[in-house]
């Protein structure tokens, strides 16, 4: 993950740290939790894991006799190897969240930028509905639903292929930090869940319901 989407989470959230809520989606059996419980940080020493490594891929990667990478470009997974194709899964999976995550922060950011801009008394009528008007959550709530989904897919991904290969990766350091991602990854799952789950609670739902609120917007189905 090239940055900290934390930052903008943590400034944005409307429910606090998503680490205090484990959701349970329908048909999804995996979280943070279970991530940190099944699937342990690589442990052993760097030496161990090349030694390893070697014994299970040496032959595909053509490595030397020596269980060294040959000299030259960053090591990459065969083509056709199962390594592979997890790999361009759970990268696909990985720009799909990244463009999904962008897409929310960015809405929601725009949305407290116009509650902010609402008289005192607009905002204090709203603040019942979740601190935004449910027409924002409205809005919202499929791009949390997005963002949510991605995450799941992108950190399921992730947990797949460390399952899979416990020395897959090329070195100690790469199987190590890509722990760190799938990790990440779970966290901003747990963190759109928590949002999408909170949009949901408070929206409106303009084309069936045609009540308004005192102001002339659409009200909460609540």
């Amino acid at each position: 993950m090239d940055r900290d989407w934390r930052r903008g989470a943590k400034r944005e959230s409307m429910d606090g740290d998503w680490r205090r809520r484990a959701p349970q989606e329908s048909g999804r059996d995996r979280d943070f939790a279970s991530f940190h419980r099944d699937v342990a940080p690589y442990e052993g020493t760097s030496r161990d894991f090349d030694v390893a490594h070697h014994q299970r891929y040496g032959q595909e990667e053509r490595m030397g006799p020596d269980g060294r990478h040959r000299k030259g470009p960053k090591p990459t997974f065969p083509d056709d190897s199962d390594r592979h194709e997890l790999w361009k899964s759970y990268d696909q999976s990985t720009n799909d969240r990244d463009k999904s995550r962008e897409a929310y922060q960015t809405d929601l950011t725009n949305a407290y930028g116009e509650y902010r801009d609402m008289s005192a008394d607009e905002q204090a009528y709203y603040r019942r509905s979740g601190g935004l008007r449910p027409d924002q959550h409205e809005r919202l709530d499929p791009r949390a639903t997005q963002y949510r989904d991605s995450s799941y897919s992108n950190a399921t991904g992730r947990e797949t292929f460390l399952k899979s290969h416990p020395h897959g990766y090329h070195s100690m350091e790469e199987q190590i930090r890509h722990h760190g991602y799938a990790s990440k990854a779970y966290g901003e799952y747990e963190y759109a869940s928590t949002q999408q789950k909170h949009h949901e609670k408070h929206r409106s739902y303009s084309n069936v319901d045609k009540r308004k609120d005192p102001y002339g917007r659409p009200v909460s189905r609540r």
